[in-house]
């Protein structure tokens, strides 16, 4: 049964999803997905093989949360920070303080600092520590783009990539050629733009890539592309 780039969105879309097919050992052949019964002995027994050495469900389930997880803080943290700390606290403080949990939490405690007294006293203690941790992510990731970045990664291209962004994640096993070992990559910066942006095909490669442009926005690209250089162990081509 061969598949349309409609169908071959969906399935990657679904794969995303966890929403494997447990009784299929799914093939990609010549830019067209083949299911093959997986009652063949040689099939099932390969693609096992592969699984294998790739990531559990449970450990990509686990680091997707934990990315998810962050954002969330951060995203909280920057609400709280922006309208409670912000009229005091300028970007250019933010570039040279250390964004730590205990830091914050001196800070706010901090008897003889008089501003930070109505955020002591109007917050029970148990949401002060929640929002200083909120407020800790918020800082550590606003001012780097490599962090920023790799959460956008972890939410979305582990499934593919892998955690370590190596080529073996989880699904990678259904695709041939493989999705890319971006831990070796020879590609520049500009090329990985491109590539997230317009998708594999528009690129001339695997038609598997998705069209990121349409779901991330050029903050996050850019952002994954600084983490991606942060990932890679060999010199790039520039």
């Amino acid at each position: 049964m061969n598949y349309n780039n409609s169908n071959q969105q969906k399935l990657t879309h679904s794969m995303a999803k966890y929403k494997l097919i447990p009784a299929l050992t799914i093939l990609f052949t010549s830019g067209f997905f083949t299911l093959s019964s997986a009652n063949s002995p040689e099939a099932t027994t390969t693609a096992q093989a592969q699984l294998d050495i790739r990531e559990t469900r449970r450990e990509i389930r686990k680091v997707m949360r934990a990315a998810s997880k962050t954002a969330a803080q951060a995203e909280r943290g920057g609400e709280i920070f922006k309208t409670t700390c912000a009229s005091c606290h300028s970007d250019m403080a933010l570039k040279t303080f250390s964004p730590s949990v205990d830091n914050i939490t001196h800070a706010i405690h901090d008897q003889s600092i008089d501003d930070h007294t109505a955020f002591r006293t109007q917050q029970t203690p148990d949401i002060i520590i929640t929002n200083i941790h909120d407020i800790a992510t918020y800082l550590s990731v606003s001012t780097h783009p490599a962090q920023r970045g790799e959460l956008v990664f972890k939410t979305n291209c582990i499934l593919c990539h892998g955690v370590n962004g190596n080529g073996m994640g989880r699904a990678s096993v259904f695709f041939d050629p493989p999705p890319a070992d971006l831990t070796h990559s020879d590609k520049n910066d500009e090329y990985k733009r491109l590539i997230i942006t317009l998708g594999g095909e528009a690129m001339g490669r695997s038609s598997v890539m998705p069209v990121w442009g349409q779901e991330l926005s050029s903050n996050q690209i850019d952002d994954v592309v600084a983490f991606l250089r942060s990932i890679v162990v060999v010199p790039t081509t520039q």
